[in-house]
């Protein structure tokens, strides 16, 4: 499957010197950035319990982990289920290998004043099924979002009755694959308004007949058994679904290019226009195997250029364990970047868009390499936490393997989540303590939003046999700031795929509407910016998905919401 020559030699075409651009990456390691404050950073305040969500999460034993699906849940979502302007909850849940746990998935209902109430079986969204990950669209058009849950068995659909219910409708749909499923993804790939379904699946696990901890080479670590995969295991194949607009979805993976033939393990999807063309492409993270990015042709097929883009590896050629992505412009130059998470004794990986379907990895000049190294990642984001107009790094951690607590790996089962602020000149700095991240969990999936709507962006995070933390910050609203809200006209109601793009002063930010993102998540629908000291945001344009219209606007005042109508209406609310 590894194709190291060919690598070189493509690199070496687009990039020219390789190994001049390799003696800087090891040159730019040793380059330490010093933390020199000037300011009191913002905190996160894990403030779950008080907020009322206090679901545990069941994935397997929680120390005695035979099969892999054991320590692989899962994804949570913040996003606004019953369109009150406030952030809602979800959280998946696990099972136990008995299928024993009375525990399911959980929908929080926020409710304006720092507190949740679980509404879980009241609006019969509490699956019971093994879930993996958690994905909100308006599918079906009617101006309410739908919650579409991958798991372990077949996948499910919620339909939003509108009245704080829902309805599972999967299978009616077309849509409820089978197998073991991690990441999904809605986008408008053929710009026809209605949103389509790209679904990730991952190993074809069968307790009966897989192997245990230490019955195969794959079932070692550092001399040590544990549990087998992915290597070792049989991958299954990922599926795309065309929108009928009726309610049901048609099975097109071959028709539109997008046969996993490979079978590869995936597990996270992202729809982005990465060569803005005003087509969405896709791109997945695939564990210990090269990552995909398919580049849409416009005439409902795809080409997969992950080599020849240079993302399906890392700068030394190899794949890696790619786990969450995050798909944003970091670096202000309007072009969506990409930042994968990854194994622990490996670097999670910055890639730079370069234009014309080109990308560099960053990941050392940004000083991500040397940091990372300890660390299993999953969820991940850019996202502005302190509002100075630039984009972060979060990163939720947690190992695999159990008996990487009793042992010194270099690395721990338990694990504290990490932040990196943007230095502003293509570099980073860990910031993980000042912000006050240092509580240690065996995290997974990750979203993000204002849920609090006090102009800061908080996180929540969903983690392994353990509460979830909702990650409150406090002080990340000190600097000015936008959030703005796509309403689209036709069947593209939340706008899924359109771009913001925000500019003031020297601030030049870019962002797009994503549904499925970080790790197997969904984060907030309104985008945030920050403006740093800027008073108002001179321009703010946005690119409407499906149609390809634009809309501009000058003048927008600071510490706004903002909701913007495709039909060129505009709503600003300052708080």
């Amino acid at each position: 499957m590894k194709n190291f020559t060919k690598l070189f030699l493509v690199f070496s075409f687009f990039f020219g010197c390789a190994e001049k651009q390799k003696t800087e990456t090891t040159t730019e390691t040793k380059t330490v950035v010093p933390l020199i404050e000037t300011a009191k950073k913002p905190q996160f305040v894990n403030i779950a319990e008080k907020a009322g969500i206090t679901a545990k999460n069941i994935n397997g034993a929680e120390f005695d982990k035979v099969f892999l699906i054991e320590a692989t849940n899962g994804g949570c979502g913040f996003f606004d289920f019953d369109g009150d302007g406030l952030l809602d909850v979800y959280l998946t849940n696990g099972q136990l290998l008995d299928n024993s746990s009375k525990a399911g998935n959980s929908l929080y209902k926020n409710n304006g004043n720092g507190t949740f109430t679980d509404v879980s079986e009241k609006s019969k969204t509490n699956s019971k099924k093994w879930s993996m990950g958690v994905c909100a669209a308006d599918y079906d058009s009617d101006g309410d979002l739908d919650i579409y849950v991958t798991n372990y068995g077949e996948n499910e659909l919620f339909q939003n009755n509108g009245d704080g219910t829902f309805t599972e409708v999967a299978k009616k749909a077309g849509i409820n694959v089978g197998g073991w499923s991690t990441g999904a993804a809605f986008g408008d790939y053929d710009n026809d308004g209605d949103l389509d379904l790209y679904v990730a699946n991952y190993v074809a696990f069968n307790p009966k007949t897989d192997p245990k901890p230490g019955e195969i080479k794959f079932g070692k670590w550092k001399g040590i058994p544990v549990i087998v995969g992915p290597q070792g295991l049989q991958g299954e194949p990922d599926y795309f679904f065309e929108n009928n607009g009726d309610g049901t979805f048609t099975d097109k993976t071959k028709e539109a290019n997008l046969v996993d033939k490979n079978n590869y393990y995936g597990f996270s999807v992202v729809w982005e226009d990465l060569d803005e063309d005003g087509w969405l492409d896709l791109y997945i993270a695939n564990d210990s195997n090269p990552n995909y990015v398919y580049f849409n042709q416009k005439n409902k097929t795809f080409v997969e250029s992950g080599v020849f883009s240079g993302i399906a590896y890392n700068e030394e050629g190899k794949e890696q364990a790619g786990m969450g992505v995050a798909l944003d412009d970091f670096d202000g130059d309007k072009k969506p970047d990409i930042f994968v998470t990854n194994f622990s004794d490996d670097t999670n990986t910055l890639y730079k868009n370069e234009g014309n379907r080109l990308f560099t990895d960053l990941t050392y000049q940004a000083n991500l390499g040397e940091s990372s190294l300890k660390y299993l990642a999953w969820g991940t984001d850019f996202f502005d936490y302190d509002n100075d107009g630039d984009k972060d790094i979060f990163v939720s951690n947690g190992h695999l393997y159990p008996q990487a607590e009793k042992f010194d790996f270099n690395t721990k089962f338990l694990q504290e989540n990490q932040l990196y602020e943007n230095l502003g000149n293509l570099k980073f700095k860990e910031v993980t303590e000042l912000v006050s991240l240092q509580e240690r969990k065996s995290s997974r999936g990750a979203a993000f939003g204002d849920f609090d709507n006090d102009g800061d962006v908080d996180v929540l995070v969903l983690n392994l046999n353990d509460f979830p933390n909702l990650l409150q910050n406090e002080g990340g609203n000190t600097q000015n700031w936008l959030s703005v809200e796509l309403v689209g006209e036709g069947k593209n109601t939340f706008a899924v795929g359109s771009v913001v793009k925000v500019e003031t002063g020297e601030i030049h930010s870019r962002n797009s509407v994503q549904a499925g993102a970080s790790f197997i998540s969904q984060n907030d629908y309104r985008l945030h910016f920050g403006l740093g000291t800027n008073k108002e945001a001179e321009k703010l344009e946005v690119v409407w998905a499906s149609s390809n219209k634009k809309s501009s606007f000058e003048k927008i005042p600071a510490n706004s919401f903002v909701k913007i109508f495709e039909n060129g209406k505009i709503d600003i609310k300052q708080r």
